[in-house]
């Protein structure tokens, strides 16, 4: 499933074109050449441990290697868990995917009764909210949504004038983490 999420992700990408489905991803690195069909795109991904050593190899290429059965723990946005287009991996299998959701599971019609719509992570329980860990800075929106997170991390590593993030984006041809090859070459596994 990463690997046809991160094939999902590009599938769309042309020159000049990014569309909104590009990822955006960490402990993970990955090569892509845009000039292939769709789904068949990414040659290179690896998962990196908190020193950006590589971990683990998921597709060497063009190939998937290892485990197929080995899983992934990862965070993504409600609307990309919610099914947003292009994104095949909860329904693929959604037992696979365990699903945990920050705020628990609603009872949307109020029968006390889990229906499947309900039920996010398909696993027969109504799962509860998960408790707030602490008292963060930004207040502004629901503990754990995507503004939350951004404005959490922001006031951590970049909390003053003084100290805001003021880095220009990198060149696609000097790119590390996502390497598009119609650009720079696979560097993606260390030789």
């Amino acid at each position: 499933q990463l690997l046809q999420t991160i094939e999902d992700a590009v599938a769309a990408t042309a020159p000049g074109v990014t569309p909104g489905q590009f990822p955006q991803v960490g402990r993970l690195k990955f090569s892509f050449d845009s000039t292939r069909p769709a789904n068949d795109r990414v040659l290179s991904l690896v998962v990196l441990d908190d020193q950006d050593q590589v971990i683990d190899v998921v597709a060497q290429n063009g190939e998937l290697v290892g485990d197929p059965s080995r899983t992934f723990r990862g965070v993504t946005i409600s609307y990309v868990a919610d099914g947003a287009p292009l994104s095949s991996f909860l329904s693929a299998n959604p037992a696979l995917f365990n699903r945990v959701d920050f705020w628990g599971e609603p009872d949307s019609n109020g029968d006390g009764v889990l229906d499947a719509e309900e039920d996010l992570n398909k696993n027969g329980i109504r799962d509860g909210a998960i408790p707030e860990p602490f008292q963060g800075f930004a207040n502004f929106a629901s503990f754990g949504s995507e503004q939350d997170a951004l404005a959490e991390y922001l006031h951590e590593f970049f909390p003053t004038a003084a100290n805001a993030f003021n880095q220009p984006d990198t060149d696609p041809t000097l790119d590390e983490r996502i390497q598009n090859l119609a650009f720079r070459e696979d560097t993606v596994i260390p030789e």
